[in-house]
């Protein structure tokens, strides 16, 4: 899991990772802790990385979803790969995936996003 402060609403911050066995990214209230919306992707099983773009209302994620058959050959297991763009109220910009095998394709561990 993964927390981060909104540039624009200073009384909202982010947790992205992994909720219910998905992808997921929520977003909560400063002050009280209280859950204002939830996204979870069915297409990925975490949320490994994210970006907010300063002074602007949307962020970029990346992340990953692995087979039960990973685990039993990692050179040869189906993976996907993906990364959205979302804006502060939950709505999906775009999501775009990568497929293949485990050695084909890797998902970062950073995103990093420059103006």
């Amino acid at each position: 899991m993964s927390l981060f402060m909104d540039p624009v609403d200073n009384q909202v911050f982010y947790m992205t990772g992994r909720y219910h066995g998905r992808a997921s990214v929520m977003r909560f209230n400063k002050i009280n802790g209280r859950l204002r919306w939830y996204a979870k992707m069915g297409n990925m099983t975490t949320v490994r990385a994210h970006a907010m773009v300063n002074n602007t209302r949307f962020f970029y994620a990346c992340g990953d979803f692995e087979t039960a058959d990973a685990l039993d050959n990692l050179a040869s297991a189906q993976h996907t790969a993906a990364v959205f763009r979302m804006d502060n109220n939950g709505n999906m910009i775009w999501y775009s995936v990568f497929t293949g095998t485990t050695a084909a394709v890797s998902t970062s561990t950073s995103t990093t996003y420059y103006n």
